[in-house]
């Protein structure tokens, strides 16, 4: 019973330390005897972690195995995919969830959105934009930055506009993405307007913020903001 509690509360940290698939098999071992597999969060962390070193097709056969798939090791096998550059892999891990009726969460749609973006899937990322919304997810800040991510990169900017508007909560994610996508989309006097009003909010910008603005300035003839933002960034260290 000791073992069990020590095992569930530690696993995380221990198998950060496993640097290979030799070192992970053996906690596997010690969780599954101890009865601890069963445990959803359990089976989502050795997911991770075969998946961390480089054995993203032995997390998979594990994630089909389990008798059980929760949210977490749904999310678990996503991740892996996405940290693995394969964004096609969690759109079609994506779609058997719905399938399964596995009810998504916040890291879920980000994560999706994400793989839509590094695909420049716009219908796929509308589709799954509309299903966050419709579970609740609409005015989640990291679901609303990833679809921001989305039509910015597409050069949907209305569309991301729209969805800026109705944030309740904005961070310098957001606020950065919308800044860089109205630059990349030609429409410099609004990328310059966006910052402003990120001023007011009390925020400020990172080194690519303040690039991309830069370039705005120059495309307006702004060199007053041009100067005043190349100062900022050398007192910044950006």
């Amino acid at each position: 019973m000791l073992l069990e509690k020590w095992l569930l509360k530690d696993l995380k940290s221990i198998l950060l330390t496993c640097k290979d698939r030799a070192s992970i098999s053996k906690i596997h071992a010690v969780v599954t005897v101890s009865g601890l597999f069963s445990n959803g969060t359990s089976a989502a962390q050795l997911i991770s972690s075969y998946a961390r070193t480089g054995d993203i097709d032995f997390a998979r056969k594990l994630f089909e195995n389990l008798p059980k798939r929760g949210i977490h090791s749904w999310n678990a096998m996503l991740v892996s995919y996405s940290r693995g550059n394969e964004p096609r892999e969690v759109i079609n891990l994506y779609e058997k969830m719905s399938l399964e009726r596995v009810k998504p969460d916040s890291s879920t749609f980000t994560v999706a959105i994400k793989a839509c973006t590094s695909l420049l899937d716009l219908v796929t990322g509308d589709e799954i934009w509309k299903n966050a919304m419709e579970c609740g997810y609409g005015d989640d800040v990291f679901v609303g930055s990833s679809i921001l991510n989305l039509y910015s990169k597409c050069g949907k900017m209305d569309e991301a506009m729209s969805v800026f508007e109705r944030m309740s909560k904005r961070d310098v994610v957001s606020w950065s993405t919308m800044i860089t996508g109205f630059v990349k989309s030609g429409r410099v006097r609004e990328a310059v307007d966006m910052y402003r009003r990120m001023q007011r909010e009390g925020l400020e910008g990172d080194g690519v913020v303040m690039l991309a603005l830069i370039q705005a300035c120059a495309s307006i003839e702004d060199t007053k903001m041009g100067y005043s933002l190349h100062g900022y960034m050398i007192r910044r260290g950006l």
